[in-house]
């Protein structure tokens, strides 16, 4: 399932830096972006009234505010918007974290059971201890085997209790996420309005001093930002620092990890089995998933799919974003000339690509003004810079290409010689389906972010700054209104992603199931022929492609949405 990741959660887990901590950053980071929104405010107003000293007097604020031409000619009404906003969006956060909070009852009836069966085990114990030896002729061998029954029974009572009270603790935040949801989208509602709010009173305004005064009204839109992702991480950081559902297991990840009931389609990274369940605990860092079975072995030593050797097991740390990035510019050091020419052509076809619009629009000019000589200027001009566009590409995606197809060579070759330098006990712990499919599969989908890190990204990152330099540069006004749907949009997309995430694995665990019966059916024609069981298994069949083409029909309702 799809998770987000708050900024102070990822520098807890690999710092010492507390949640308490977390809080306070937060919660100043806040203060310091609401008086610097009220500040610029107030500065603004007192620019528009030349710094005349009465100019705050509450009069003469309030028959500014009520001017007919106050919103394109007055900057009360922006005083009262960094007011009204720096109280709402905090109380409108509070009450997040209210709701957000989940309380854990120790006198619930599972927890009363369990202390009273622990009394009793202890009872019991103190009373066997005054049995005389002369009624225990063979107590040695018949204890021994009495206490080590005892002792495995109440550890399968224990996991079990644990296990129930981490599923209650689990659906219990699912509901409290639902509640707070609804208020965080409040949140982002207010700051949208006050946005919108900003770059409508920015397209119209008669500034005297249009740099000055303008960067001082379209920075509201800044701290209006600012203010809302403060707020975000703070009710974030709340739900970390109350660590309800949250447990550590070093023995089999260096992390905290916690309930998830919603995970479909997803495989165990300690067994490698599909958890066909829903559940799981998973990590938000590093998209470890842990079966319950797992979990609740807690030892490594009896689990399949980890590496072993003659020794014993072969710890394995996780590789942190900063690693990944480091071993991926070492591999592609080798390919520094392809890397060089690629980035240059890359930076020259995002140009073209900045420039076309531009011509575009000149050449609508010349049309509408009937000048044929520019008209053709113009056009020879669009012609080249669409062919040189063209150019630029083919040769970007040239070198990409020749780089991925080496990397992925010296990657398999990597691999492939460090997988036959293990020791024996590597291969009794791993079949050659999963050593053949990390040659194949995992290679590809390991370099996958690399290509996408040296193409997509890098060449979507210079269009969004060469854009918005090409957005102020033609009308600042408009550029201010139209960047005030930047955090909704973000926000909507993210709650449709993860919503989309969450029934595509959905449908692929159906889809899944339905070729697992349909598998089993075939394979055993001959029995289901022998018992008369086609209608069943057709059954079976059909409800988990209904199920799949439920779930279908919600996931395109939202796109339709979209």
């Amino acid at each position: 399932a799809h998770h987000r990741i708050s900024f102070f959660e990822a520098l807890s887990e690999y710092t010492d830096f507390s949640s308490s901590t977390a809080l306070i950053i937060v919660r100043c980071t806040y203060t310091f972006c609401a008086l610097s929104y009220v500040a610029t405010s107030c500065v603004l107003y007192a620019s528009l009234k030349e710094w005349q000293a009465p100019a705050f007097d509450p009069a003469i604020m309030w028959s500014d505010l009520i001017r007919p031409d106050a919103f394109y000619t007055g900057a009360t009404d922006c005083i009262l918007c960094s007011v009204v906003s720096s109280i709402i969006l905090p109380i409108l956060a509070l009450l997040a974290v209210r709701t957000g909070r989940i309380v854990v009852d120790s006198g619930d009836p599972s927890a009363k059971q369990a202390r009273k069966e622990k009394k009793n085990a202890r009872k019991s114990k103190q009373s066997s201890n005054h049995i005389s030896q002369s009624d225990t002729l063979a107590e040695p061998l018949m204890d021994t085997a009495a206490s080590d029954f005892v002792q495995t029974e109440d550890k399968e009572k224990e996991r079990a209790r644990f296990q129930e009270e981490q599923e209650r603790i689990a659906l219990l935040q699912l509901k409290a996420r639902h509640r707070q949801s609804f208020f965080t989208g409040a949140l982002f509602v207010v700051s949208t309005a006050a946005q919108v709010f900003i770059g409508v009173k920015c397209i119209g305004f008669k500034f005297p001093v249009e740099l000055e005064q303008g960067l001082l009204m379209g920075s509201g839109v800044l701290w209006i930002n600012a203010m809302t992702w403060s707020l975000r991480e703070l009710v974030k950081s709340h739900r970390q620092a109350d660590g309800i559902g949250y447990v550590r297991v070093p023995e089999l990840h260096p992390h905290s990890l916690c309930l998830d009931p919603r995970v479909h389609n997803h495989y165990c990274d300690v067994c490698g089995l599909r958890m066909s369940d829903g559940r799981a605990y998973r990590c938000k860092l590093c998209d470890f998933d842990l079966c319950v079975r797992c979990f609740s072995r807690k030892d490594q030593r009896t689990a399949e799919g980890v590496l072993r050797g003659d020794k014993g097991i072969k710890l394995t740390s996780n590789v942190s974003t900063l690693s990944y990035f480091r071993r991926a510019v070492a591999l592609a050091r080798r390919e520094w000339l392809l890397f060089f020419l690629s980035m240059t052509m890359l930076l020259l076809n995002n140009a073209a690509q900045l420039w076309a619009p531009n011509l575009q629009g000149r050449i609508l000019d010349s049309v509408a003004r009937v000048d044929h000589e520019t008209f053709g200027v113009v056009i020879l001009l669009y012609l080249g810079t669409s062919i040189a566009t063209g150019l630029f590409a083919g040769i970007q995606g040239l070198c990409f290409s020749v780089i991925a197809r080496r990397l992925s060579n010296r990657v398999r070759n990597q691999l492939y010689r460090g997988m036959i330098e293990q020791d024996v006990a590597f291969f009794d712990g791993n079949s050659s389906g999963q050593l053949t499919s990390r040659l194949s599969t995992d290679v590809s989908q390991m370099l996958q972010p690399i290509q996408t890190m040296l193409g997509s990204l890098l060449s979507n990152s210079l269009l969004l700054l060469g854009g918005i330099g090409a957005c102020f540069y033609t009308s600042w006004r408009l550029s201010m209104l139209a960047f005030t749907t930047v955090g909704p949009i973000v926000h909507i997309t993210q709650i449709y992603a993860s919503w989309s995430s969450q029934l595509n694995r959905r449908i692929l665990t159906a889809l899944a199931a339905a070729n697992g019966h349909a598998t089993e059916a075939l394979g055993s024609i001959r029995t289901v022929k022998a018992m008369s069981t086609e209608d069943h298994e057709a059954a079976k069949y059909a409800d988990d492609t209904g199920l799949a083409l439920q779930e279908g029909v919600r996931e395109a309702c939202g796109a339709a949405g979209m």
